[in-house]
């Protein structure tokens, strides 16, 4: 993880976890090369998805919660295992080889769900700005939802969307 008072260069990376159950969210920032890092000693994919939602939920209960105008800043633990989560997907491969690195935003998205475990699903904006506002990932999370809900033939949809479908914030139903 990197330092709060690092150069703009230097944390190229925006991490987000967002829960669509409840709205929860949280931020952090990273250098390209840790995020590299993290993929050259990514974990198991599912160990890595349980690790995170583990963490995250535990950070919920403690009450920790993005406030509405400014980012809750992850802890640095619960940021490597984001990057670590994040850099075990096929997302991250596929950044990686369209742009070189993986300089950007990246999100994880938590469904909950009535009676199964949790899902993560990764997702990566090439975006501008340094750190997105809460209105903005709120946005891209409820276009990332939407996206899943019609895509009728996707690893995601039936994962989330068959059965009964996950727990949704008022904002994203």
């Amino acid at each position: 993880m990197t330092d709060p008072s690092a150069s703009a260069a230097d944390t190229a990376v925006r991490l987000y976890i967002y829960d669509t159950s409840n709205g929860w969210c949280a931020q952090a920032t990273s250098a390209s090369e840790a995020f590299q890092a993290a993929a050259d000693n990514a974990p198991d994919p599912v160990d890595a998805a349980w690790t995170l939602v583990t963490t995250t939920m535990a950070l919920q209960a403690q009450g920790r919660a993005m406030p509405a105008q400014t980012g809750l800043q992850l802890p640095s633990s619960a940021a490597d295992l984001c990057l670590s989560y994040l850099a075990s997907t096929m997302t991250f491969e596929h950044v990686c080889k369209a742009y070189g690195r993986p300089t950007g935003h990246w999100l994880a998205v938590m469904y909950r769900f009535e009676h199964q475990e949790p899902i993560l699903r990764p997702a990566f904006l090439m975006h501008p700005a340094a750190t997105l506002s809460r209105l903005e990932i709120a946005s891209w999370v409820a276009q990332t939802v939407e996206h899943d809900r019609a895509a009728h033939g996707s690893e995601v949809h039936r994962l989330v969307f068959s059965g009964k479908g996950p727990k949704l914030s008022p904002l994203l139903r």
